[in-house]
């Protein structure tokens, strides 16, 4: 049985927290410049974390600076975010009803996917990977198969 050891929180204040749930306290504190933090999530290796938002781009953060390591834009505010458990990709969807894929190593979009005609509400990727689930605020919930192209 696995143990949750980080949390990881977000707000339209444009902050996020990291708390240590063993050591019972906050870690680290982060602020980016501009827009909100709609989304988070821990990267598979568990080394980074990212965020989307209404900056309208995806940023990758160490915990160690202050400053995000690597930002890209992604054409309109970012609602959610999922991160892929064994591969280094990320998916976002938001505002622009589409579904990107992102390879984390390179910060470039390797697929994107329309098929919502409402903003997109929320993103998981199933257990193995291959399959990315997206759920939207027109009622639908789509799945995706990452190899094939989305």
């Amino acid at each position: 049985r696995s143990l949750v050891r980080f949390v990881l929180s977000c707000s339209r204040d444009k902050s996020f927290l990291c708390w240590d749930l063993m050591a019972e306290k906050r870690i680290t504190s982060h602020s980016q410049v501009k827009g909100g933090i709609n989304s988070i999530a821990l990267t598979g290796d568990q080394k980074s974390i990212i965020t989307v938002g209404q900056e309208r781009g995806v940023s990758v953060w160490s915990l160690r600076t202050p400053r995000p390591l690597q930002q890209w834009g992604a054409g309109g505010e970012m609602c959610c975010l999922a991160t892929a458990s064994s591969l280094p990709l990320a998916a976002t969807g938001g505002v622009n009803r589409l579904v990107m894929l992102w390879d984390l190593s390179t910060g470039k979009c390797v697929g994107k996917g329309a098929g919502h005609s409402a903003r997109i509400t929320d993103l998981a990727f199933s257990p193995d990977d291959q399959q990315l689930v997206s759920v939207g605020e027109d009622g639908t919930i789509m799945i995706w198969n990452i190899y094939t192209g989305l």
